[in-house]
């Protein structure tokens, strides 16, 4: 008799060990036909069509030079595409841009409007007529990596402040190229010197306040008699 309860007691605990397994097997979710399972916590996405702030500038410098490409291949709408692209751009940019800068920022975004309405209604044909009308965006880009420049240089960011005023000088020859005089010698000592300076900066060396300064204002007043020519030319 006992060992009929015995076994009674066993086949009862294997019984109720068993359901057990099913219960658990029958908790775990299952994917139902139709229904995606429920998403893993991902990182919150950036924004759409989020750029750091140098990437801006740079996008911008390209699209303008597609947008010469695509006239030289009277490509007239692609040219429009790209010029109306850069506007957009620098509109972006120019929100959270140095205050000294932002007011000239949003006038080249308007102008490169413009250019786009010119070129697609034929009023623009030629990659001549382009360069001088873009000369004064160069300058307003050249103002802005300035600007930029002596932001990065006041919070000791040397990197950023070389990078950003070898840019400045980019801008300064494109915007000169583009205006058809050529580079004066005034000119091309700002441009080189800030070269230079950038240089130095973005490798970590050392550069005196007195020595950055006279670079920043020999570009500057570069820059602003690119500025001033264009808009003359424009004139």
């Amino acid at each position: 008799m006992t060992r009929h309860r015995s076994f009674f007691w066993l086949l009862l605990l294997a019984a109720v060990a068993h359901t057990g397994c099913e219960r658990r097997e029958e908790a775990a979710p299952q994917a139902q036909p139709g229904v995606p399972p429920a998403p893993a916590p991902s990182p919150a996405p950036e924004a759409p069509g989020a750029m750091a702030p140098a990437e801006l500038l740079a996008d911008v410098r390209e699209d303008l030079a597609d947008a010469r490409e695509d006239l030289n291949e009277q490509k007239r709408e692609d040219t429009a595409e790209e010029l109306r692209d850069a506007g957009s751009k620098l509109r972006r940019y120019a929100q959270a841009a140095p205050a000294d800068v932002r007011q000239d920022l949003t006038n080249a975004a308007t102008e490169l409007d413009a250019i786009a309405g010119e070129v697609s209604s034929g009023a623009i044909t030629s990659t001549t007529m382009l360069d001088r009308r873009l000369a004064g965006v160069h300058a307003a880009l050249a103002k802005a990596h300035a600007a930029s420049s002596r932001e990065a240089w006041g919070r000791r960011d040397l990197a950023a402040a070389g990078r950003d005023i070898a840019a400045a000088a980019d801008e300064l020859e494109i915007g000169l190229t583009r205006l058809g005089r050529g580079i004066d010698a005034g000119a091309a000592a700002a441009i080189r010197e800030a070269r230079d300076l950038g240089g130095r900066l973005v490798r970590g060396a050392e550069a005196t306040p007195a020595d950055v300064e006279r670079v920043f204002d020999s570009l500057g007043r570069e820059i602003e008699k690119l500025h001033r020519e264009a808009r003359n030319r424009q004139g």
